[in-house]
């Protein structure tokens, strides 16, 4: 009797570090409940420590910021989906007091330096303006910016923000460069199997093919579930396209020039 081949594959653990975010929460539930994932441990993270996770060895696959790509050598994209968005996504903001060009000062939100750098960029090179960049460890409320100062905002937490004036960093940098903006990539720092590559492509696909049970199965919600709904097929664009990767090799090539 002929052995399954299937049955010499060695199971691995492989540890795997998820955005927390609503935008994310598709392929966190891809990786729970498709069942192609047995072999995979998870931890829900912001994107900054997902991104640290993954430098510092302490997971294999992460769902990185995609400037914090370049920290990491060598490393593997290990889906052809992505955070991403074609012009406003909503959940990237500059929130402000005045208009972009009355702006002194900028807050930096911790939890992503992909955020970070992309308004230093947009600052420097769509904006035209020199403003004081002032990285914080702590969420700033909106209501809290004085005179001239603005904050990049991301995440969750811009669904409740309310500020004078809000500029999304996405829709700028489609307004500058005309190419969509991938946030964030799945990037593993070690060269899985064509079967472990094969099974975590799968599940998220699997988890973005069922949003509405994703977001039912949510918790907590940053925003009502039509909200949500409307954010995640709206907003957020997953396929990591080819107009996607010249955006995110653009972005790097800024991002070397100011570094």
């Amino acid at each position: 009797m002929m052995k399954d081949p299937s049955l010499n594959y060695k199971i691995m653990s492989i540890s795997v570090s998820v955005v927390s975010y609503l935008n994310s929460i598709p392929f966190l539930y891809g990786l729970e409940h498709s069942g192609y994932t047995g072999q995979f441990k998870f931890s829900t993270d912001i994107p900054s420590v997902c991104a640290d996770k993954l430098i510092q060895g302490k997971a294999d696959i992460g769902l990185i910021p995609s400037a914090e790509m370049l920290k990491i050598d060598p490393h593997y994209l290990v889906s052809d989906l992505c955070i991403g968005a074609r012009g406003i996504v909503d959940s990237v903001i500059l929130a402000s007091s005045v208009p972009i060009h009355e702006i002194h000062t900028i807050y930096l939100d911790y939890h992503s330096r992909t955020s970070v750098l992309l308004a230093r960029i947009l600052a420097a090179a769509f904006w035209n303006i020199q403003p004081r960049f002032v990285s914080v460890t702590e969420d700033l409320p909106s209501e809290l910016l004085s005179e001239g100062t603005a904050m990049v905002a991301i995440g969750d937490k811009t669904f409740q923000m309310k500020a004078l004036y809000s500029y999304d960093l996405s829709e700028q940098w489609m307004q500058w460069t005309g190419l969509p903006f991938v946030f964030a990539c799945w990037v593993s720092r070690i060269k899985l199997t064509e079967h472990d590559h094969g099974c975590f492509n799968k599940a998220l696909h699997w988890g973005v093919e069922h949003l509405k049970e994703a977001i039912a199965a949510r918790p907590a919600l940053p925003c009502d579930p039509e909200t949500a709904y409307a954010y995640l097929t709206e907003r957020i664009d997953y396929p990591l396209t080819k107009d996607k990767l010249e955006a995110l090799h653009l972005f790097h090539r800024l991002i070397r020039k100011i570094a």
